[in-house]
């Protein structure tokens, strides 16, 4: 990518949350309900039919500009946020310290 694209930018492709969410979620539920059917029919040990094969195979297909339009909708902001290495974490504290350690009982 260019540095001189403006990061706001890319939202343009599909700029409503709405309508973002929408195609996320059929395509998911898509997913779920055709590899669900293809699960259970091999499952039977019966053959798939030639439509369900296609339809996994545009599902499949459609991944790649379903992943685009989510990527290039993706904050930036937050992408940075995650890639900060974590602050150095403090000393570990023992799960009993001296002081409230309970006396055992002598043995007998």
């Amino acid at each position: 990518m260019d540095d001189s694209t403006p990061a706001n930018s890319l939202g343009a492709i599909i700029s409503n949350l709405a309508v973002r969410r929408f195609i996320y979620s059929t395509y998911v539920l898509a997913l779920l309900v055709v590899g669900a059917t293809q699960v259970a029919l091999t499952s039977l040990n019966l053959t798939n039919p030639d439509w369900l094969v296609a339809t996994l195979a545009v599902l499949g297909y459609l991944g790649v500009p379903v992943a685009g339009l989510a990527v290039a909708n993706t904050s930036k902001k937050a992408a940075e946020a995650q890639a900060q290495p974590e602050a150095t974490p403090a000393a570990p504290v023992p799960a009993v310290t001296p002081a409230t350690q309970q006396p055992q009982p002598a043995p007998a």
